[in-house]
């Protein structure tokens, strides 16, 4: 099974609720990037803020939309597209 990689841009706000929730996400416009992700893909969370690397985590889903749409409900921090 060939896996691919991805990182997901976090900060000190958005990462708890990430890990919480086990929930990745980015806004609907960075969909090309992501759009080929799929169950058993690995994922990392960058957290910009704090220049921190964590993971590895494995994705229970592909890339969807909305999977959890209260998630990140913060002005300028919707993120439509989600992976759990």
């Amino acid at each position: 099974m060939d896996r691919k990689g991805y990182i997901f841009l976090s900060s000190d706000i958005t990462e708890p609720e990430c890990i919480e929730r086990g929930l990745f996400g980015g806004k609907d416009k960075y969909l090309n990037r992501v759009k080929d992700l799929e169950k058993g893909d690995i994922l990392f969370s960058y957290n910009y803020n704090s220049k921190k690397l964590i993971g590895i985590f494995e994705a229970s889903t592909g890339m969807l939309e909305n999977i959890m749409p209260e998630a990140w409900k913060m002005p300028r921090r919707n993120c439509e597209m989600q992976s759990s």
